[in-house]
């Protein structure tokens, strides 16, 4: 996913835009970040092509996108499974209600 942001940052700035805000949706609504990157690369061929790219844009985007989604085969597995995990946010987790976490 770096990759391809950092190519689309140098190429497409407005488009890498847009496929962060898809990105970002995926993840909230989901919680699961691997959504989040999968919605974001099937969205950049879409995005390319309402920005009027017809050439080497949409062309580079579909690339990312099919290399992206090769690269998470084995998450779209789990998905399918139930089985990705979500995203933990740091704190609370594990600790008892009314903890402070300190010792003493």
């Amino acid at each position: 996913m770096a990759t391809a942001a950092g190519i689309m940052a140098a190429l497409a700035p407005l488009l890498l835009a847009g496929c962060l805000g898809v990105f970002l949706l995926g993840i909230v609504f989901s919680r699961i970040v691997s959504v989040g990157s999968m919605m974001a690369a099937l969205g950049a061929p879409l995005g390319a092509a309402l920005l009027g790219s017809h050439g080497s844009l949409l062309f580079l985007s579909l690339a990312l996108a099919c290399g992206i989604l090769w690269r998470h085969k084995e998450n779209i597995r789990r998905l399918l499974k139930g089985q990705e995990k979500p995203l933990a946010l740091k704190g609370n987790k594990n600790k008892p209600a009314g903890s402070s976490g300190l010792n003493g």
